[in-house]
């Protein structure tokens, strides 16, 4: 795993240079999922799968580079520490995703053959935000125009939790009470409360 091969680079004698090869096998990654996906255009699932892995990847690759360029080699840097990582208890036999101060167990749940969101620096800082409302037990409200990426950003964020994430807009008949005109809302709400499932609500209007 990517974050196992630089938590054990940072702690090697020689961390850049350790991180260096991190760097040249996450390269190496990024061609051979290239030349893959051009082999395997016409299979659509095996194009999805492997798309996802590279957008990864891709991210991967411009963490480490930052990584290098900033001159990071502990764990407890903030430069590290604030990207999602994934990391795997032996002992717990469980997968535990991290981020900053807040650590949450992946959900495990099968999502299909989707894509993924590109990573950009602004979906860090808002994957950042969540996450630490959630481990809180808190939630969170994504702002700003229509189309920039809100919901998508938070439904990727569940893909990367391993958890099925409900998403359904806010409108004005939308009340905690019983609505007169339309009882679909609360279904809803019936229906997702008792599954566990983590329901995002998102529109502009909320």
């Amino acid at each position: 795993m990517f974050c196992s091969d630089c938590i054990k680079s940072f702690m090697s004698y020689h961390p850049k240079e350790a991180l260096e090869k991190v760097r040249a096998g996450v390269l190496g990654r990024v061609e051979q999922l290239a030349e893959l996906m051009l082999r395997d255009a016409c299979n659509s699932r095996r194009k999805a799968v492997l798309g996802a892995l590279l957008i990864l990847y891709v991210h991967c690759r411009d963490l480490v580079i930052n990584l290098l360029l900033r001159n990071v080699f502990k764990a407890e840097d903030f430069e590290w520490s604030r990207h999602l990582q994934y990391k795997w208890d032996d002992k717990q036999k469980l997968c535990y995703i991290s981020q900053g101060h807040a650590t949450l167990a992946y959900g495990y749940e099968y999502l299909g053959c989707t894509s993924r969101l590109v990573i950009t620096p602004l979906t860090d800082r808002c994957w950042l935000t969540f996450l630490g409302a959630l481990h809180l037990n808190l939630g969170g409200c994504a702002s700003g125009p229509t189309g920039v990426g809100k919901t998508e950003t938070i439904k990727d964020l569940a893909k990367a939790l391993g958890k099925h994430c409900v998403v359904f807009h806010c409108f004005e008949n939308l009340d905690y009470k019983l609505p007169r005109s339309s009882r679909a809302p609360t279904k809803l709400r019936i229906s997702v409360s008792p599954s566990g499932n983590d329901g995002a609500r998102l529109s502009n209007d909320c």
